[in-house]
């Protein structure tokens, strides 16, 4: 998607609320700080067809404002990152 609005056509991303930070990190990451991202309440990978149906209608009026409103760069003072590498990890 970051490379989509670099090159001048609009674009935005669906995540889930659970991915919300992380997908505003990457767009950053990617040089695309301003990507519109549009939360919806779950995955749709794993949810039947009229799950994510119902989540892409809910989300709608947010879609219509990502397309329309000015652009914003994203918040990246999140308040969970933990900098310690989990013990699970090691």
């Amino acid at each position: 998607m970051s490379e989509v609005e670099r090159r001048g056509t609009p674009a935005m991303a669906w995540t889930a609320d659970t991915f919300a930070e992380d997908a505003k990190w990457s767009a950053n990451v990617w040089g695309c700080p301003e990507l519109a991202i549009v939360q919806v309440p779950e995955c749709f990978t794993n949810n039947q067809p009229d799950i994510i149906r119902r989540m892409v209608d809910d989300a709608t009026d947010a879609v219509i404002r990502a397309f329309t409103r000015p652009l914003e760069a994203a918040n990246l003072n999140f308040s969970h990152i933990t900098r310690v590498p989990d013990p699970e990890l090691h």
